[in-house]
């Protein structure tokens, strides 16, 4: 198959004054490239339809909070039931059957909140009389990060490592910092730069380039902003309340 640019394309479609004898040769090449730019574009251009999302039995409400590279989307589903857990993670495939992801043992509540690219779910699981831990779905089931603090949870993940949050204790024993952290090969890493704020990590694109949320719990009336980092520290972005800072 020999494929042709769209320079080339136009220029023989606009070749000057062509005899008589060689125009129905270049009206048949001309009406064979466009038929094959409309074949390709169908092919390569992605589709987009509803799918309703199927429950798990004794469901009251439930949250597809993340999407995949793979086309699954996963979250949480609050189950009706007198016993633990209450809230299960889940993923639905692209015809929205769900799937309720294994924790091991007994816990409280699961949620996925993001993918690595991937497609492996990351989030977080809460155990009876526990905080929350950060981990990642696989195999073989839930694997928590190491730790760092009064646990945490994880939001996002690119190919070099995992972000989202942990609370850190103070000089204060009644008051705690989320912490914007990151999680590589060699364990957990506060992000730096953010000291006086509480704060998350949002989103991470494929050059390590990071954003995220920060409150500042002693201004109520200018909670929310946002932040933007690189090789674990970050900086304020400069938009007095500006709301929460989502993605790319």
């Amino acid at each position: 198959m020999l494929l042709l640019s769209r320079d080339f394309r136009t220029h023989l479609c606009h070749m000057p004054s062509p005899s008589a004898s060689s125009l129905p040769t270049l009206v048949i090449a001309c009406q064979l490239l466009s038929l094959h730019s409309s074949v390709f574009a169908q092919n390569f251009l992605p589709t987009y339809q509803p799918t309703r999302l199927s429950l798990l039995p004794n469901t009251s409400l439930y949250f597809p909070e993340a999407l995949s590279e793979q086309g699954v989307a996963g979250g949480y589903m609050r189950i009706s039931s007198t016993q633990f857990p209450i809230d299960v993670a889940v993923t639905w495939d692209q015809q929205g059957n769900p799937t309720q992801l294994d924790v091991g043992g007994t816990y409280v509540s699961a949620s996925i909140r993001g993918f690595s690219p991937f497609g492996a779910p990351i989030g977080r699981v809460s155990r009876p009389a526990d905080l929350p831990r950060a981990g990642t779905w696989g195999m073989t089931g839930f694997t928590q990060l190491p730790e760092s603090g009064l646990g945490g949870i994880a939001i996002t993940s690119n190919q070099e490592f995992t972000l989202g949050f942990t609370v850190q204790p103070t000089a204060n024993p009644e008051l705690t910092r989320v912490t914007p952290t990151l999680w590589d090969a060699a364990g957990p890493h506060l992000v730096a730069g953010l000291e006086e704020l509480d704060g998350y990590s949002q989103s991470v694109n494929v050059v390590s380039v990071y954003i995220g949320v920060t409150l500042n719990p002693t201004n109520p009336s200018n909670l929310y902003g946002g932040f933007i980092g690189r090789n674990g520290t970050a900086q304020r972005l400069n938009f007095p309340g500006f709301p929460e800072t989502r993605g790319f």
